[in-house]
């Protein structure tokens, strides 16, 4: 199930990547200045990774397929009670525990690239509370938007999201102090 999802994810961070690389080309032929490795680049890598995040957490089948109205019949469920779920996957084991550690360190690892890219492609994410208050309006944008199109939503999902903006952050804090 992860591989799966880190394949997708991949493949549709690619088709971003090509998509972004065009785009800059374009740009810089059309206002004549050379291509800014690092800062182009870290852009491309920020531009792909939002579609790759958006491709595996915000379901556009189904917003293309039904757009905005109910769909009837889809199992949807809103968790609002923090730690709620991940004290439940505490909880249970056997095969279900793979599963369950799969979603939270999935949950976390997916947004890692954010806390790293965000103060690389913005200067002004160079501080912590910044770039975290993003990884959570981020996530929670995701989990609104997940709820209104016949997904779940979940608290914990924000928090584990949020954690994995911060760690991303401690990992690009870390290098930055060897540059």
């Amino acid at each position: 199930m992860l591989k799966r999802f880190i394949y997708n994810m991949a493949v549709y961070c690619c088709v971003g990547a090509i998509i972004c690389f065009a785009i800059q080309i374009i740009i810089c032929r059309v206002k004549h200045r050379k291509y800014a490795l690092r800062k182009d680049f870290s852009a491309l890598l920020f531009v792909s990774y939002c579609v790759g995040l958006v491709s595996q957490t915000i379901p556009i089948y189904m917003i293309l397929r039904y757009g905005t109205q109910r769909m009837n019949g889809i199992y949807r469920s809103i968790n609002l009670i923090p730690f709620n779920t991940i004290a439940e996957y505490v909880v249970q084991g056997g095969s279900v525990a793979g599963i369950s550690l799969a979603n939270v360190l999935g949950n976390i690892l997916l947004f890692v690239p954010m806390g790293i890219l965000l103060p690389i492609v913005f200067q002004k994410c160079d501080r912590w509370h910044k770039t975290v208050l993003i990884g959570l309006a981020v996530s929670t944008a995701i989990e609104c938007v997940q709820y209104f199109f016949a997904r779940s939503a979940d608290i914990d999902d924000v928090i584990l999201n949020t954690l994995g903006t911060a760690v991303g952050f401690l990992i690009y804090k870390t290098f930055m102090r060897f540059e």
